[in-house]
């Protein structure tokens, strides 16, 4: 018999989706030894694939995707967190490209904004660790300048595909009314 489109797209969606959630388990496999060890890493890595929820991971839909990028978005901050955290390590816009994936994971779902928050806090953290070393003013107003406009601008950056995703569908589907 003969395949058809449709098949093959399907087939190419669950074998892609599978993909993308081992990496997904692998992630948070990575960000929970970070955070606390591998056997806890190990067992939330497997309660992760074995979940009831698992079936909406394989389909064809944006779970999966959406739940990579996130975990690497919380993986990246702490990334961020660990290579700024040394003073003499001057922010580059280069490590914009670590997290780059909370803009991605905005566009695959509307909730993607709440990751924002994650990268927001690593700034305040970064910023509270600063002002902790108890350096003259004017470094810490130099600081806060350096934080809060690397924060506009990746907040910005990581809002905008949202925004003109809503335009579109403004502009799609609200003009005739």
């Amino acid at each position: 018999g003969r395949i058809y489109l449709d098949s093959i797209l399907l087939l190419t969606f669950i074998f892609v989706n599978i993909y993308v959630f081992k990496q997904a388990a692998l992630t948070l496999y990575k960000l929970t030894e970070i955070l606390f060890n591998k056997k806890i890493a190990y067992d939330s890595a497997v309660l992760y694939c074995f979940n009831p929820a698992s079936i909406f991971f394989i389909a064809p839909y944006t779970e999966s995707i959406f739940s990579y990028l996130a975990l690497l978005s919380m993986l990246n901050c702490l990334k961020l967190y660990e290579k700024y955290s040394n003073p003499e390590n001057s922010f580059s816009f280069t490590a914009l490209l670590l997290i780059m994936h909370i803009g991605l994971s905005t566009v695959t779902r509307s909730n993607g904004l709440l990751n924002i928050g994650f990268l927001l806090y690593t700034f305040i953290c970064l910023y509270m660790k600063n002002v902790k070393n108890k350096q003259p003013f004017w470094n810490n107003f130099y600081s806060v300048l350096r934080y809060g406009f690397a924060m506009f601008k990746t907040t910005l950056d990581w809002l905008l595909p949202f925004i003109v995703y809503q335009y579109y569908c403004y502009i799609k589907f609200c003009q005739n009314f």
